[in-house]
């Protein structure tokens, strides 16, 4: 229903907070963006409803571009943080708000109303499959320019390196050239340049700056027995090198840009019927609610959230939990098909917290609604979701299951910030094994492709260990630390330098020996990405 396409969001600065989002939600779905502060998942949100627009990529509603459509128009509803009740208004009045703005189809409508509706309405998309025909055609001219300019980049060798060097890159780089020359030498490096070949190149420079295509042309020969006219002709062919490149990239943008404009086009297109239906709709084939209507749907849905005797309160009067159940109402009473949740509960306490998340349940499960949660409780995303999409500095890391996301982390990172995790440092051996403390145990079948040798993260998580007979056991362990937790016992143990944190239920001393083992298939294996 909901087909997420590349997505990206820099903002003005330079501040890249989206670096590529892409997903595709099945109807009914319950998905959560879960992350630590910071990692986009409230913009990605926010751009789902219409609050923030995307750099560049698609929001697909039903096979339609919906980016650019205005917040009203978009088939979602939110919940924010901070509830946003109206504090004037009571409960009822709070969710009977988007009531007034809905309309329902005109009963006994005239025939010739509904063909003359049917008749602009296959005008409508006449002009604009004509419009959209257009447009892909210029994007396909700008897909194979810009295809061009690449391979060019591509073919030459100074081009292609110097492609992504920021200008703060390119100063140091040719700073340090100069630093070295004059360092080497014990000379001034542009006093060993001809005075008419300075004099070229800063005016390059300066052209190149106020954005002008030509250049000055000049020629420095090298040569190869006089190593400071080699360092030198290397020096302006690097400089000459940048500005090509300044030049193509902002071409590039240029055309990326008009891309994304005509991308804006794509969209107001797609949705120019829906839209002139709409305007049909409301003067010619529909109608506001009547009060009756109004005060059954009304009825319908406090009654759904558990709000029944709270109709008359102000939301001053209400507890945190109180209002967030005249959120969720005030959203769903419009019937959205999508509903975005932005860390609804992390205001409420533990108790009342987990109240909300078997409402919120609840509410998925009886009116079928695709919801988007955003959180970084981890817990919160375990119980409510169908699928997590866990998020780091604006990238997704990991989509699946709440049983894969927690026993199947993709790499070291999501296996740390997902629950408690041991993460042991090892390498692959010979006949499915691994060593752990030096000892080869058995892997699992399904980490048979792991070749010998690769270096791994082994995870085991604390509720894995089983405390055994010293002759049953994988490793032995000493017990530093034991803290009581109701269920459970969360001891700290130390094998060799390494510490672990194991669950028992049975208490365990300090200063003791303590003989563990796990199942083989509770031992998840990663390989090591190069950055770890």
């Amino acid at each position: 229903m909901l087909e997420i396409k590349n997505i990206k969001k820099t903002y003005s600065d330079g501040y890249q907070a989206i670096e590529s989002f892409n997903i595709d939600i099945k109807k009914g779905e319950f998905i959560t963006l879960l992350g630590p502060s910071g990692c986009g998942k409230t913009t990605m949100l926010k751009m789902i409803a219409g609050f923030e627009s995307p750099t560049s990529g698609k929001i697909l509603f039903n096979k339609i571009d919906i980016k650019d459509l205005k917040i009203q128009r978009r088939p979602t509803s939110t919940v924010f943080q901070d509830y946003a009740l109206f504090p004037n208004m009571t409960v009822k009045e709070n969710i009977a708000y988007g009531l007034k703005l809905m309309r329902l189809p005109i009963d006994n409508l005239e025939k010739d109303i509904s063909k003359e509706v049917e008749k602009k309405i296959k005008e409508a998309d006449k002009k604009a499959n004509n419009n959209l025909k257009s447009i892909y055609k210029k994007q396909e001219n700008l897909k194979k320019e810009l295809d061009k300019i690449n391979q060019k980049i591509d073919q030459n060798e100074n081009l292609k390196k110097l492609k992504d060097v920021n200008y703060d890159d390119y100063l140091e780089i040719i700073n340090k050239i100069i630093e070295d020359f004059e360092s080497k030498y014990n000379e001034g490096f542009y006093s060993s340049m001809p005075f008419n070949i300075k004099i070229k190149d800063f005016l390059n420079d300066l052209l190149t700056f106020f954005h002008f295509k030509k250049e000055i042309k000049f020629s420095y020969k090298k040569n190869k027995n006089d190593e400071k006219t080699k360092i030198i002709y290397d020096f302006l062919l690097l400089k000459k090198s940048y500005r090509s490149i300044t030049k193509i990239n902002r071409k590039i943008l240029n055309l990326e840009n008009y891309y994304n404009d005509l991308d804006y086009w794509v969209s107001y297109w797609q949705n120019y019927s829906a839209s002139e239906l709409e305007w049909y709709e409301k003067r010619m084939l529909t109608r506001k609610m009547t009060k009756q209507e109004i005060e059954d749907e009304l009825s319908s849905v406090i009654k759904l959230v558990g709000l029944e005797g709270k109709e008359n309160k102000y939301p001053k009067e209400l507890s945190g939990g109180m209002q967030q159940r005249v959120a969720l109402a005030r959203a769903i009473v419009i019937k959205p098909d999508i509903l975005l949740l932005d860390e609804p509960l992390s205001a409420l306490d533990a108790k009342v917290k987990k109240q909300m998340q078997i409402e919120i349940k609840r509410l998925h499960k009886e009116l079928g609604l695709t919801f988007i949660l955003v959180t970084h409780d981890q817990e919160e995303a375990l119980v409510l979701s169908d699928r997590i999409v866990v998020m780091s500095k604006g990238k997704i890391e990991q989509i699946g299951t709440p049983m894969e996301i927690y026993d199947k982390p993709s790499n070291k990172w999501i296996a740390s910030f997902i629950g408690r995790a041991n993460i042991i440092d090892s390498k692959i051996e010979k006949n499915n094994t691994v060593n752990i403390f030096g000892k080869s145990i058995k892997i699992d079948d399904q980490y048979k492709k792991i070749k010998p040798n690769t270096d791994v993260n082994i995870m085991i998580r604390p509720e894995d260990f089983d405390v055994v007979d010293k002759k049953k056991a994988f490793i032995t362990a000493k017990v530093i630390d034991v803290i009581y937790k109701g269920l459970l016992w969360d001891v700290k143990c130390k094998v060799d330098d390494f510490i672990l944190n194991i669950e028992s239920i049975n208490k365990i001393e300090i200063n003791k020996d303590v003989h563990l083992s796990w199942d083989i298939e509770d031992m998840h294996i990663m390989e090591k990405c190069e950055n770890e």
